[in-house]
């Protein structure tokens, strides 16, 4: 993954709308949330080893569910996602997905294009 985004953006090296793009993200990417240690390995725990069952009742949503997938994230794959999907009795669950890694999922141009403006207007 890594190979691919340098070599994406060394054959993109003239194009200052990438190069920028790209900086912006390095130093977003780069600012370190300090959380207390209770709080980390709870969220190791609830990440790491896929445990959110522990910490909420999926039985008990009664609202419209959003599963919202990147086809290459690493971190929480789509199947990991979608999986969810069987967890809630809620029938009105729907899913999009982004040609996208963890990342991309929620900063991706087309993501930021194509489905959170479809989410967000349908939440009003």
């Amino acid at each position: 993954m890594l190979l691919r985004n340098e070599i994406e953006l060394f054959e993109n090296s003239t194009n200052e709308k990438v190069i920028s793009r790209q900086q912006y993200f390095d130093r977003w990417y780069m600012i370190v949330q300090d959380m207390p240690g209770g709080y980390y390995m709870d969220a190791v725990d609830l990440f790491l080893n896929n445990n959110l069952h522990k910490y909420a009742d999926f039985g008990n949503i009664d609202c419209k569910v959003n599963l919202i997938t990147g086809t290459k994230d690493k971190l929480t794959p789509p199947a990991q996602t979608l999986a969810f999907k069987k967890m809630v009795i809620n029938i009105n669950v729907k899913e999009y997905q982004i040609n996208a890694g963890h990342i991309g999922v929620f900063m991706s141009t087309s993501g930021l294009r194509d489905i959170w403006p479809v989410i967000f207007s349908e939440m009003s």
